[in-house]
């Protein structure tokens, strides 16, 4: 099973959002996994991408954070992390997937983590390596 390894420490910035103060990984399948998101410090982000009028239900920084920030680093040009020290970028889709998986881990309630992921579907092409 995939999991989160660190904790997500940030720090909140005016603009443009949240500035980690230590590096954060997440493992696909299990700790020591083959494939390893690691989003370095300083990496500066804005949580979960809700809209204005949504935030009361859906603040940025919920259950999803983490799986948000491993989302905002694959589109920021991210890449996964081999046991040799390699890297491979993933397409956009996968990036999806994966913050789909990350939300499973994180016990996100099912009807949520399907409406966030239809959301980047949807509407995350516009971020996507920007």
């Amino acid at each position: 099973m995939s999991s989160f390894t660190t904790p997500l420490d940030y720090e909140k910035r005016i603009f443009p959002g949240y500035r980690l103060t230590r590096a954060f990984q997440y493992h696909l399948s299990a700790p020591g996994s083959m494939l390893v998101v690691d989003v370095p410090k300083g990496f500066v982000t804005d949580l979960a991408s809700v809209p204005w009028a949504l935030r009361w239900l859906f603040p940025p920084d919920g259950l999803w954070a983490k799986a948000a920030v491993v989302h905002d680093w694959g589109y920021a040009d991210g890449d996964l992390s081999l046991p040799d020290g390699s890297k491979i970028k993933p397409s956009r889709f996968w990036w999806d997937v994966i913050f789909l998986e990350a939300m499973s881990v994180l016990k996100v309630p099912r009807l949520t983590r399907w409406a966030f992921f239809v959301a980047v579907r949807a509407f995350g092409g516009t971020g996507w390596k920007k």
